[in-house]
């Protein structure tokens, strides 16, 4: 019996270290568990979260990029429109202003005037097209404001997205102030 005590003693002994082995590996392990194996500051779980994220910001820039595009074509297409008609009305109104004003010298300078302006249409066909350069010129101001609005977005957010995606999550690997940026930038 003595010796099954001293069996006992030793079998609980052993039992206490191996216990104690394991919940020491096993709080060992749950610290290393905590550790981060790519994230300097936040959590590794917010990683997929925040790489949605960034995903997101780069969808949105991509399509700010094709509005961008979109709106650059037909607005080349407006100037030069309005430069052609520029140098079609340049020559015609300088010869209009010139007989306008002999026109009004005399009754028979003015009877060339009607016949080859008034009576003709020409100065029909030149107001036409002063208000044809006027519409093309307003519609370009507008798409120009569309343009340069959308361009200061692209900017702002191209920005954003480096600052974010590679200088504070590739570089510094620092998730938790990619995340505020993120919010920040309504991701």
């Amino acid at each position: 019996m003595l010796i099954y005590k001293n069996h006992m003693k030793k079998i609980n002994r052993l039992l206490v270290l191996l216990l104690s082995l394991v919940l020491t590996g096993s709080f060992a392990f749950a610290q290393n568990a905590n550790q981060n194996s790519y994230c300097k500051t936040g959590t590794d779980a917010n990683l997929p979260v925040l790489k949605l994220q960034i995903k997101n910001m780069a969808d949105s820039l991509s399509r700010l990029k094709r509005d961008r595009q979109n709106l650059r074509t037909p607005l080349d297409g407006l100037k030069e429109e309005i430069l052609a008609l520029d140098e079609e009305l340049k020559p015609l109104r300088s010869r209009h202003q010139k007989a306008a004003k002999k026109a009004s010298k005399s009754a028979k300078s003015y009877a060339k005037y009607k016949a080859k302006w008034l009576d003709t249409g020409e100065l029909e066909r030149l107001n036409t097209m002063i208000k044809t350069r006027k519409q093309k010129h307003a519609l370009y101001k507008q798409k120009r404001t569309q343009y340069l609005n959308i361009d200061k977005r692209f900017k702002a957010l191209a920005n954003s997205y480096e600052h974010i995606a590679r200088d504070t999550l590739d570089k510094n690997r620092d998730c938790q102030s990619a995340s505020i940026a993120l919010r920040q930038a309504g991701f």
